[in-house]
């Protein structure tokens, strides 16, 4: 074999075993299959990797909120004392309220910027599963938005109609008010729970029960219904009468009446004529007293413990003298308000 053989056998043998050496090569992957890749990489991906939720500031200045947003709500509950006192021309409740409110509104801030830098460093999977179940949230409290435009009808603005000052009996309540059957039956169940309860108070600290008077129901009733009717709080109605002046009118003579008023669970005490006792009771959560829902059980539950609680009511209450009691109650469309008329 000449040299010229060896070279071209040679040559031959290094193509054929370089060709073996390559590594095969890869098929292309499939449409389906890189559309997947690339859903799986964009939903684990983080538009911000370095931003994360500072959960110690988080929890530092919403409990900060809620702390100043509670004794906001304390401040304005005692407003009407706290405005008595008169910085220039600025009143010092406002003052506070005013100071308290740009505290909350600053930590709320706060907090709000806490939560963008959370959001921005989750992954789009969360940030879109969020999303659809915030949509999902919003049309279920849309479907249910029928049910409670008709639960908030029940007490519409045409609940009280206007105010009559002669004798209110259960016939000219139910025929004065546009109001349904049902729910004047609420507030007579109220009244006869409140009623109950003050004889359950004066049995137990040894005392004779209360007996139920039509008469000074009907006073108290009269005041309740002008309370609600004509957005005030007091013993004393818009044409000046107090309660001896109604108890007058309505037939009733008597010479002492012990006043206990309570606003924001707080009392005066005068001397002047028959006893009574005023009060507002919301539903929900009541400051003091807990959460109180709208049956008539839980209502008058609550004012009568409200009125337990405060040393003048409480007087009114436990006085032996008194025999006959009277209950009335009205709606406002936030507040059951309720009046005490003891002979």
């Amino acid at each position: 074999m000449g040299l010229l053989d060896r070279r071209y056998m040679r040559r031959d043998y290094n193509y054929t075993r370089s060709k073996s050496d390559r590594p095969p090569a890869k098929r292309p992957k499939s449409r389906i299959k890189q559309t997947y890749y690339n859903l799986k990489r964009w939903v684990f991906r983080r538009k911000h990797p370095y931003s994360k939720l500072r959960s110690d500031e988080l929890v530092i200045n919403l409990g900060l909120a809620i702390g100043l947003s509670i004794i906001l709500l304390i401040i304005l509950s005692y407003s009407d004392t706290l405005n008595s006192i008169a910085i220039w021309f600025v009143e010092l409740g406002t003052v506070i309220a005013l100071i308290l409110l740009y505290f909350i509104i600053k930590k709320l801030y706060k907090v709000f910027v806490n939560l963008k830098y959370g959001v921005r460093g989750l992954t789009n999977g969360v940030k879109i599963i969020s999303i659809v179940l915030l949509i999902l949230l919003s049309w279920q409290i849309y479907q249910n938005h029928d049910d409670f435009d008709s639960f908030d009808s029940f007490f519409n603005d045409d609940f009280f109609n206007t105010f009559s000052i002669e004798e209110i009996t259960v016939k000219t309540v139910e025929s004065t008010i546009p109001q349904s059957y049902l729910a004047y039956e609420r507030l007579e169940e109220c009244e006869k729970r409140i009623f109950d309860k003050t004889n359950a108070e004066r049995k137990t600290h040894g005392l004779e029960e209360l007996t139920w008077d039509s008469k000074i129901a009907n006073v108290a009733r009269e005041h309740s219904l002008d309370m609600a009717q004509n957005d005030f709080f007091g013993h004393e109605n818009l044409n000046g009468e107090d309660p001896t002046d109604r108890a007058r009118r309505h037939g009733l003579n008597e010479i002492t009446l012990n006043l206990n008023k309570t606003i924001s669970r707080r009392s005066r005490s005068y001397t002047i004529g028959i006893a009574e006792n005023i009060g507002k009771m919301p539903t929900g959560n009541v400051l003091g007293i807990g959460y109180v829902l709208d049956d008539p059980d839980s209502i008058a539950t609550a004012q009568v413990q409200s009125w337990m609680d405060s040393p003048g009511h409480r007087a009114n209450i436990l006085n032996s003298r008194y025999d006959r009691l009277g209950v009335g109650m009205a709606y406002d469309g936030v507040y059951y308000i309720s009046t005490q008329n003891f002979h």
